[in-house]
């Protein structure tokens, strides 16, 4: 299942998503690899951009969670490991002939990843989920609009249950860079998942049987503002919905066909972190509410 289920965290906004730190560069952006972000922006010209790593990244987080319906904060590690050993770069130089409206960047790369939130108290976290994905990415960059196609597969497993899916999926992300507005970005993720469930119960109660494969379609909305002012560096904003497609009546009836998460992340000084999250994931059918403070480390 794609990141953007899990909010693995960790694909992206929060500081509760484990996401790591390399350096890459768009326009006069800096991007971290292991970001939200840098997976769509990372179509450059920079050199470091290009080149393999079996190591892309590392990152772990310390934080305290406050669970709206809780019983106290708990500690708990967000981390990410993210993988990149092939990185084929499409550039052609230009020449006669070359149209000035052709894409200034191509690049094919085979990612792996894995990330997930080790929490305290698992069932008061809305992403009490351990991830792991495989993507066959092609990305193109032209000003200050990139896209980025992946094809693959994702293994996703609940921490306080048996929960567990796998799936194939593919996606489009479109996205944008604002240098008028202080090199704001944005981006929109369109997923089409085909989703295997395992020991889901919430599924096999509604259906009275083992749970079958079904297709889902996730939609992500991001938007990153710098703000530079005081002690806030950056304000990020995520939604994302999660929608079965033409699921069984009792799926509908139960409440299980759809979903949707939204989270504000604020980036203080010296890497800390204030975020707040509300909703609910696939995996996890209960609304909850969580406000979380951290501290990123990362070890590359």
């Amino acid at each position: 299942m794609n990141s953007s289920l899990r909010l693995f965290l960790p694909a992206a906004i929060l500081g509760i998503f484990p996401y790591g730190l390399a350096s890459a560069a768009t326009g006069s952006v800096e991007l971290k690899d292991g970001d939200a972000l840098a997976t769509i922006f990372s179509v450059t010209n920079s050199e470091n951009a290009k080149k393999p790593e079996f190591l892309k990244s590392l990152s772990i987080k310390p934080v305290i969670y406050q669970p709206k319906d809780g019983d106290g904060a708990a500690l708990g590690l967000s981390y990410q490991l993210l993988l990149r050993p092939y990185v084929v770069d499409l550039i052609v130089e230009d020449g006669p002939g070359t149209s000035p409206s052709s894409w200034s960047s191509k690049m094919l790369t085979l990612d792996a990843e894995v990330k997930g939130v080790y929490h305290a108290k698992a069932a008061t976290n809305i992403e009490n989920v351990i991830d792991a994905k495989g993507l066959m990415t092609f990305r193109l960059g032209k000003g200050e609009w990139s896209t980025k196609t992946a094809v693959g597969g994702s293994f996703a497993k609940r921490q306080d249950s048996d929960s567990q899916e796998t799936a194939w999926e593919i996606s489009e992300t479109v996205g944008v860079i604002f240098p008028r507005l202080g090199y704001s970005q944005a981006f929109v993720r369109t997923v089409l998942a085909y989703v295997n469930p395992s020991n889901n119960k919430a599924r096999e109660k509604a259906l009275g049987t083992e749970a079958e494969n079904f297709k889902r379609l996730e939609i992500e909305a991001f938007l990153n503002v710098p703000i530079n002012r005081g002690m806030l560096r950056k304000v990020e904003l995520r939604h994302l919905l999660f929608s079965e497609l033409a699921p069984p009546e009792k799926i509908k009836d139960a409440g299980l066909n759809k979903a949707r998460l939204s989270s504000v992340y604020l980036a203080l000084d010296n890497d800390f972190f204030i975020a707040y999250t509300r909703g609910n994931v696939p995996e996890d059918q209960k609304s909850k509410a969580v406000l979380t403070l951290g501290w990123s480390t990362n070890i590359k």
